[in-house]
């Protein structure tokens, strides 16, 4: 359960954060607030991938990225300089790779009130992954068009 030092909105606030610091680092990317579900308005035909990784913390226990396909590809072009393998697992690691990263600056960013904690090696996959009970959920736009959910898993 969480306490009160450690608020969903609070939450919310921080994964954002984390991961318009993430994106605008590692890839130039900008990186905009989305009240409005737009990742859930998007054409059917739009492929969505994902990436979570655990975190072994006695309050939280995951961090999930959900985005268009198109973006992840762009991601990937860019942190690699427009020399990104041709290998289709490389989007994939990339989408891992940032989550990995924007975990990471999400529980450092709590400056310990969700204590300990370490992060396993993400796994990914395609479609929008259903949300968990009680998940903290956090939406932006990338680049201006692009949906991006963010999702805490708490315990």
């Amino acid at each position: 359960m969480m306490s009160e030092t450690l608020n969903k909105d609070e939450l919310k606030e921080e994964l954002f954060e984390s991961l318009r610091d993430t994106l605008e680092t590692m890839a130039f990317a900008e990186v905009l607030p989305d009240n409005n579900d737009s990742l859930f308005q998007i054409s059917q035909d739009t492929e969505i991938i994902w990436s979570r990784v655990a975190i072994h913390s006695e309050k939280l226990k995951s961090a999930e990225l959900v985005l268009p396909l198109e973006l992840a590809q762009d991601l990937a072009d860019t942190m690699y300089a427009g020399m990104a393998p041709e290998e289709a697992g490389t989007v994939f690691d990339t989408v891992a790779e940032l989550t990995n990263t924007l975990a990471g600056k999400f529980m450092l960013s709590l400056g310990g009130k969700a204590g300990d904690f370490f992060l396993d090696v993400p796994e990914s996959g395609e479609g929008v992954p259903a949300l968990g009970e009680g998940a903290v959920v956090s939406q932006c736009v990338v680049d201006e068009i692009h949906p991006v959910r963010i999702t805490l898993g708490v315990s």
